[in-house]
């Protein structure tokens, strides 16, 4: 089976650009998806952060508090290394579960969407990385208004992540999205044709 590694930068679009490969019934696994799984259903891991980043990031229920975590681990690069040096290890087990099920089900290519494809070394788990990218303002824009976040907190978190332009490096493919939802159909369209081609024997 084919593994296409997708990513880009937070606030780039690349949940656009997977649901619309999930429109074409292409398989596709997002370890945020992931990420969020583990936090409600991992026990051992929650109670391994509030150890690490102080009780109060859990609620009475026990339940994770993300602002205050974010906030904790985005405070400086020692603190953000320590949160994926614990959280990495358990979403690329339950990523490797999820690839051998597609494959079990004859899947022809899949869609994995890893934000941090390069940082964490999940590049070698793909054979091709597809890359979105997107204005810098439109990034700003949409972190904004989805996380509400001011400027300031939105740059800092942007700044922890590899540029676009080493992102495109080691790109196989690139969808740019500085247009509209057609715009982004469409290249969808023609990369999901591609890579069915790629993915037969002997092509």
């Amino acid at each position: 089976m084919l593994k296409i590694g997708l990513t880009g930068g937070i606030g780039s679009g690349k949940t656009v650009v997977s649901d619309t490969f999930g429109k074409h019934g292409v398989t596709v696994i997002d370890t945020d998806v992931i990420a969020r799984e583990v936090l409600i259903n991992n026990g051992s891991l929650l109670k391994t952060l509030s150890e690490t980043f102080g009780s109060d990031i859990l609620d009475e229920s026990k339940q994770l508090i993300r602002p205050k975590l974010r906030d904790r681990a985005f405070k400086d690069s020692t603190s953000k290394a320590l949160l994926d040096s614990i959280m990495h290890p358990v979403i690329r087990q339950a990523t490797l579960k999820k690839i051998k099920l597609a494959e079990d089900q004859d899947k022809p290519y899949c869609i994995i969407v890893v934000p941090l494809l390069i940082e964490t070394g999940f590049i070698k788990l793909v054979d091709r990385v597809l890359v979105v990218t997107a204005p810098h303002e439109r990034k700003l824009q949409w972190l904004e208004k989805r996380s509400q976040l001011d400027q300031e907190r939105a740059e800092k978190i942007m700044s922890t992540q590899s540029s676009d332009m080493e992102k495109l490096k080691i790109s196989d493919d690139h969808i740019h999205n500085d247009s509209d939802i057609q715009s982004i159909q469409n290249q969808v369209k023609e990369l999901h044709q591609k890579y069915l081609l790629l993915s037969k024997p002997n092509t």
